[in-house]
């Protein structure tokens, strides 16, 4: 069991560990919009200064995102996209501008916020899982087995399955990973209200049927073997990543899964189906 975390301390070194690149410097004003455009969608956009601003659309993800500076201090700005890769530059100020349009190519990246496993080292893992099967049997190291799988999960999901949005609430479903006898599901939950939200629960269903035809409607509770960094509360304006360890389950050809949470004291909910 040793070995999972091992390697999962060395992927998050090799993140950090990328080859040092000389900045370039894009130059912006308040009267201009200095346009980025990406071979990804951008995920985030980062200033260092309150006199620049990055804007992009965080609801419905685009290729492309609008640099502004006021005068002031020179500053940098940080943009991951949605393929984990990340860019950097400086940025300054400049009454007049000498290009108002980027076209970031791939080889402009800085690194990659997502790990990379080689195959003898997925290899490596799946043998050192394999061998300590046996340990299984006690509840402990089982608990300990899922606790590193679902870090190692959680830490490596980037993908984007299904969500659901209702009062400024959205959940997703960002991966779902058959292995071996365990389904794990990385679901993330936002806040976009003024209201903290206290989460009661959050159930997963296989289903099967029309719900609109009774006698052929079968909803299933999956209660799950352990949860990884499940919130009691969602502060406003936040959000959390977390996840599901369930018994492993395959979806039929009239089944899909269903996802139900519920505010504790209030009456929001949220609830979102997908074929998985």
């Amino acid at each position: 069991m040793k070995k999972i975390l091992f390697i999962v301390l060395i992927v998050s070194h090799n993140v950090f560990a990328q080859h040092n690149k000389v900045l370039d410097t894009i130059f912006a004003n308040e009267k201009h919009n200095v346009s980025l455009f990406f071979p990804s969608q951008v995920r985030q956009g980062i200033v260092g200064a309150t006199n620049y601003t990055f804007s992009f659309n965080e609801e419905n993800p685009q290729y492309f995102g609008l640099l502004k500076a006021l005068p002031g201090k020179d500053s940098s700005l940080l943009v991951l996209t949605s393929d984990g890769q990340i860019y950097s530059w400086y940025v300054k100020y400049k009454e007049h501008l000498p290009q108002l349009n980027y076209f970031v190519k791939p080889t402009a990246s800085i690194g990659n916020e997502i790990p990379v496993l080689d195959e003898q080292n997925i290899a490596k893992e799946e043998v050192a899982i394999a061998n300590d099967q046996k340990v299984l049997k006690d509840s402990t190291a089982k608990l300990n087995y899922f606790q590193k799988l679902s870090q190692y999960y959680l830490n490596t999901s980037t993908g984007h399955l299904k969500s659901s949005r209702k009062d400024r609430l959205k959940l997703s479903v960002k991966d779902l990973i058959n292995y071996r006898r365990e389904t794990y599901i990385v679901f993330e939950l936002e806040n976009r209200s003024e209201i903290d939200f206290e989460v009661n629960y959050l159930n997963v269903y296989l289903t099967q049927g029309n719900k609109k035809r009774n006698a052929s409607y079968q909803k299933l509770l999956t209660n799950p073997l352990f949860k990884l960094n499940f919130p009691e509360i969602i502060r406003h304006h936040q959000k959390k990543i977390f996840v599901y360890v369930l018994p492993k389950f395959t979806v039929g050809e009239n089944q899909r899964i269903e996802v139900e949470v519920r505010e504790k004291r209030g009456s929001r909910y949220l609830d979102l189906k997908f074929r998985g």
